[in-house]
C-alpha cells in the first residue's frame, strides 16, 4: 500500500536520539545516509508509515522494524524512503562515452552492460538503445532494491513527456504508441534485451553473478555515506571484465579510491576503467 499524504505541519518532532538510532539502522542495512538535513524527508517518510501502520510513536514503529518481526513493513518503507527519479540519457556525456566504446567493441559476443539502480528502467533502456544505434549486440541488466519501480520497468511503458529526452528517429525506431494516448512502450525486440532484478548495492550476494563490460551506477551512491559508497563501488568494480568501464557520476568519484582501476577519458567525461 502506498504510503499516505501527511501535511507537513502535523507531523510531530523527531526526537534527536531517536532520529540517531532510526539514521544507524537505515544506513545499517542499506547504505543509505541520513543527514540532520535530510530529517524533514525521513520524518515525513516514518510518520506516512505509522500514519498505514496504526503506530502512533516513532520508538513504537522503530521497534517494530529493528526487530524484523514484520520484514513487509520494512519493504515498503525502503520504498518510501528511495528516490525513484530517474529519465532517459540523464547525462549525456557517458552515453556518447558509451557509444564510442561499443562502436569500438563491434563484433563478437554480445557486450554486458548493467543499470545498478535503475529505478523504472529509463538508463537501462537507454542503454539498450544506445546498443542498438551503434550496431552492437547487448545484453542489458537492470537492477534495483525496490521491486515496485521494477514492475513499472517491465513494462516497458512510458509517457511522451518522459521521452523528451529520447530523438524523434530512435523513438520511431524503438518504440510504439499504445492504445492509450500520450503513452508509449518499448519494441518488443528491444524489450527483450533488457532484464530486471532486484538487487541490494551493499550485498555482493544479491548482484548479478556474471562479468560485465560496461557498468552505470550513477545519481545512486550520492545518498550513502563515504564509507558506505567506497564499499559500493569497489563492489561493482569486481563485477567488470578485465578493461571493462565503471560509470559513476563525477560528483560521485570524488574521493574513492579504487585499486586496480584509473581515471580514463572516452569524450568529454571520464569513467573508471578496470585494468587488464
Amino acid at each position: 500500500m502506498p504510503a499516505v499524504a501527511v501535511p507537513s505541519n502535523s507531523l510531530p518532532e523527531l526526537p534527536l536520539a531517536e532520529g540517531r538510532l532510526w539514521c544507524e539502522l537505515i544506513e545499517r542495512r542499506c547504505g543509505l545516509h541520513f543527514p540532520e538535513s535530510q530529517w524533514r524527508y525521513l520524518r515525513r517518510r516514518l510518520w506516512e508509515r505509522m500514519a498505514l501502520a496504526s503506530i502512533s510513536t516513532y520508538s513504537q514503529y522503530y521497534r517494530v522494524i529493528a526487530e524484523g518481526g514484520r520484514p513487509e513493513e520494512w519493504r515498503s518503507l525502503l520504498e518510501d524512503l528511495l528516490n525513484p527519479e530517474t529519465s532517459f540519457f540523464r547525462h549525456q556525456p557517458f552515453f556518447k562515452a558509451l557509444t564510442r566504446m561499443l562502436q569500438d567493441w563491434r563484433g563478437g559476443e554480445p557486450r554486458r552492460l548493467w543499470s545498478a539502480g535503475c529505478s523504472t528502467g529509463e538508463e537501462a533502456y537507454s542503454m539498450a538503445m544506445t546498443a542498438a544505434a551503434a550496431g552492437a549486440a547487448a545484453e542489458v541488466e537492470g537492477t534495483d532494491l525496490n521491486p515496485r519501480v521494477l514492475e513499472r520497468a517491465r513494462t516497458g511503458i512510458f509517457s511522451a513527456r518522459q521521452l523528451d529526452a529520447v530523438p524523434m528517429a530512435w523513438k520511431a525506431r524503438f518504440l510504439k504508441e499504445t492504445a492509450k494516448p500520450g503513452e508509449w512502450q518499448v519494441a518488443g525486440n528491444l524489450r527483450t534485451q533488457v532484464k530486471f532484478e532486484t538487487f541490494q548495492l551493499l550485498d555482493s550476494g544479491t548482484y548479478p553473478k556474471r562479468e560485465f563490460d560496461a557498468i552505470f551506477c550513477c545519481n545512486v551512491l550520492i545518498y550513502f555515506s563515504p564509507a558506505a559508497r567506497q564499499r559500493a563501488a569497489l563492489g561493482l568494480l569486481g563485477r567488470l571484465k578485465p578493461g571493462g568501464y565503471l560509470f559513476i557520476a563525477p560528483g560521485e568519484s570524488a574521493g574513492l579510491s579504487m585499486p586496480g582501476a584509473e581515471l580514463t577519458r572516452v569524450e568529454s567525461t571520464q569513467v573508471w576503467r578496470r585494468n587488464v
